[in-house]
């Protein structure tokens, strides 16, 4: 189960921008990648797929993540607007 929430992370490496569930396990005491959505332009295509299939991958299903979460990620990818408020900056 995830203490407190999951954030995307953008990670560039080698020419490429990449797209992270970053958050923390419970009774972890570091914050790592849980799950990677791939590059980011194929990530939104991703996430929008896992919406219309109406299912969750089974790794974040188990860590007790919804659709909810789901629909706040998409938004923070298409507005380019954390749900803080925070402007994110996703360049290639």
């Amino acid at each position: 189960m995830i203490e407190g929430t999951g954030y995307l992370k953008f990670v560039k490496s080698k020419g490429h921008l990449y797209v992270y569930l970053h958050g923390r396990l419970q009774g972890e005491k570091s914050k790592k990648h849980l799950f990677k959505f791939g590059r980011s332009e194929c990530a939104l295509e991703n996430l929008y797929c896992m919406r219309e299939a109406n299912r969750l991958p089974n790794e974040l299903a188990k860590m007790g993540f919804t659709f909810d979460d789901l629909d706040q990620w998409i938004l923070t990818i298409e507005t380019k607007v954390t749900p803080t408020g925070k402007k994110i900056n996703i360049l290639e």
